[in-house]
């Protein structure tokens, strides 16, 4: 996931200068979704970044439970959907009832004063640390950073078992890491701390690790053998082994979580269609179609598909207080990575 370098961070400075001068009045009235209120409102729309095909299912699964509903879908880029959000708001406008991003992204529609308090029924089967403390965002789906391997280049003895492990000299050249992953970057600095984080992802780029766009095209690129290791999300890598790639992918101690939270925009034209949908796709109904798409539930007593995505891994999830910084470890990166 990356942040807009350019559009996003002159627009933050914009929307901070105006946020106080529009008139967002709260509609907030308690946390129930009135379904005969959905019924008179009959429509929803939904801006996300997740994937397309996924977020379509949701959709259709969420209108035949509410036919009364009709869902408009916004799906695109992280970086382009928070733009979405971001311009709507400067102009004093929004249309949009529910976002779906990475926490990062979330936290930061939250600063700005764009989103609403829903404390969901559905929140009481959710751990803490899944849950916004303001009952702002509650998370959806999670995905794990781990180190994707081809089979046919790496022996099961000279596996990685730490991440320091990446910093072998037999790796020189051959590990390939996601050229936006600050979040990544963030997590390492919240497990190793900063002084420790820095020095490691130093040495990381001293031993010539290579730079690509996109998780997919990691993931793609391992399969293919052009890189024996990379970086690369724990269910891409399970997509590509059910298609018959040669690879398979380790957790590295410990694993980074990155979360995707949903949350009811402030100024939400159809409010109660929204609370219905965000209870939605926090129940249990909803939480089995996430586990369908091979991504991580966060909903207590439920198990990802393969379970393997989590079992026996010490998952650290990112802290919300990290998104704070972002800016701050973008600039860290690429002065490492890209310099």
């Amino acid at each position: 996931m990356k942040f807009p370098t350019r559009i996003f961070f002159s627009l933050i400075v914009s929307l901070t200068a105006l946020i106080g001068g529009l008139n967002f009045s709260s509609t907030w009235a308690g946390d129930v979704a009135d379904v005969k209120q959905a019924k008179t409102e009959g429509n929803l729309v939904w801006y996300t970044s997740m994937h397309i095909g996924n977020s379509q299912i949701l959709l259709k699964k969420f209108e035949e439970k509410y036919p009364f509903i009709k869902a408009t879908l916004f799906r695109s880029t992280s970086e382009k959907v928070l733009n979405k959000i971001t311009t709507e708001a400067l102009a004093g406008s929004s249309t949009w009832d529910v976002t779906n991003l990475t926490l990062f992204e979330v936290e930061f529609v939250k600063s700005k004063g764009l989103l609403q308090k829903y404390d969901s029924s559905e929140n009481r089967f959710f751990s803490r640390e899944y849950v916004d403390r303001d009952r702002q965002w509650t998370d959806v789906y999670d995905n794990t950073l781990v180190i994707a391997y081809n089979k046919n280049m790496v022996a099961p003895r000279d596996l990685p078992k730490k991440w320091e492990d990446l910093l072998d000299k037999r790796w020189k050249g051959q590990v390939v890491l996601e050229e936006g992953d600050t979040l990544w970057f963030a997590i390492m600095m919240q497990v190793m701390g900063e002084e420790k984080g820095l020095r490691y992802m130093r040495d990381l780029a001293a031993n010539q690790s290579q730079l690509r766009e996109g998780h997919n095209l990691i993931n793609v690129l391992v399969a293919a053998g052009e890189f024996p290791l990379g970086l690369t999300y724990g269910h891409l890598a399970e997509q590509s082994m059910d298609k018959g790639a040669p690879m398979n992918w380790v957790g590295l101690q410990p694993v980074p979580v990155d979360l995707h939270p949903v949350a009811i925009g402030k100024n939400a034209p159809h409010l109660n269609a929204a609370r219905l949908f965000y209870d939605y796709l926090l129940s249990e109904e909803g939480q089995k179609l996430i586990i369908s798409f091979r991504r991580i539930p966060p909903r207590n007593g439920m198990e990802p598909e393969p379970r393997r995505l989590t079992q026996g891994l010490k998952l650290i999830p990112v802290a919300p207080e990290l998104a704070a910084k972002y800016g701050k470890y973008v600039s860290q990166f690429d002065s490492i990575f890209k310099k």
